[in-house]
């Protein structure tokens, strides 16, 4: 759900963008987002999609059961494209004609955009940490700051 749906009941075409992003990212990685963590950084895959474009590491997020397509930039782009939908501000998300121009054409790589903080970047704080118990719940572990 997007950030705006989940914080005030908004709903809007940008909150498609948003959901289009997410299953964008779902399928270049072969992860679903709703129960990814990556096992370092202690983020979702929203966020580690983020991380690694920010790092210039970005292909590495392509399921390794598929094979290294032969056009390495027509992958980078689809994570930009996935990374620019799941912007936090819906006015910072493009509109889903731009999306499909951009898939189109395969012109994400010169669409001239930096992508700025997703929505789902926060790593979890080192004072609580929550893990699932073995009947499905979870369980919040509160510790004092060290």
């Amino acid at each position: 759900m997007s950030p705006e749906y989940m914080e005030d009941g908004h709903y809007s075409t940008k909150s498609d963008v948003f959901s289009f992003g997410i299953l964008t990212l779902e399928i270049v990685s072969g992860q679903r987002n709703s129960i990814y963590r990556h096992p370092t950084y202690d983020i979702g895959l929203v966020g580690y999609a983020w991380k690694i474009w920010n790092e210039g590491n970005a292909i590495e997020l392509l399921d390794p059961m598929i094979a290294k397509p032969d056009d390495l930039d027509e992958v980078l782009g689809c994570i930009l494209v996935g990374i620019l939908c799941c912007q936090r501000r819906s006015q910072d998300r493009p509109s889903m004609v731009q999306v499909v121009s951009l898939l189109e054409e395969n012109e994400m790589l010169k669409f001239n955009c930096v992508p700025r903080e997703p929505y789902f970047y926060k790593e979890t704080s080192h004072s609580s940490r929550s893990r699932e118990s073995m009947n499905g719940l979870s369980i919040t572990e509160l510790t004092g700051r060290s």
